[in-house]
């Protein structure tokens, strides 16, 4: 991060939106001067305004990951590179937002309200 560089709103709204349409936080801020962390620090800093605001970026980036995802099968030729950047896609939106993407499954049991026991 250069000396002096402030995220300023304008910059944070920029960031924030190119977050939403799937773009990387740290590659959108090295363009302002800024690292990725300096966002986190801020979502931090500040949770009911600017974290808010983040958290829906960042669902939104999963989002929009996923759904390239889609894209990209149907028109990358090469089945590969196809292969390769839908995994690498499908694997940073379950670290973002695992509980929509990943691939952990959930297993109840006993008498908890939202799964009874089953009654024979």
């Amino acid at each position: 991060m250069r000396k002096g560089a402030k995220i300023t709103d304008d910059i944070a709204d920029e960031v924030l939106s190119r977050m939403s349409d799937g773009e990387v936080v740290a590659v959108i801020a090295r363009e302002f001067g800024l690292t990725g962390a300096a966002f986190t620090n801020k979502a931090a800093d500040e949770p009911e305004g600017f974290g808010l605001r983040y958290a829906r970026a960042r669902q939104a980036q999963a989002h929009a990951m996923a759904m390239d995802v889609v894209r990209i099968a149907d028109e990358e030729p090469d089945p590969q590179k196809a292969r390769v950047r839908c995994d690498a896609r499908k694997w940073v939106a379950a670290r973002i937002d695992p509980k929509n993407y990943g691939d952990r499954t959930a297993h109840t049991h006993g008498g908890d309200a939202d799964a009874p026991p089953i009654a024979f």
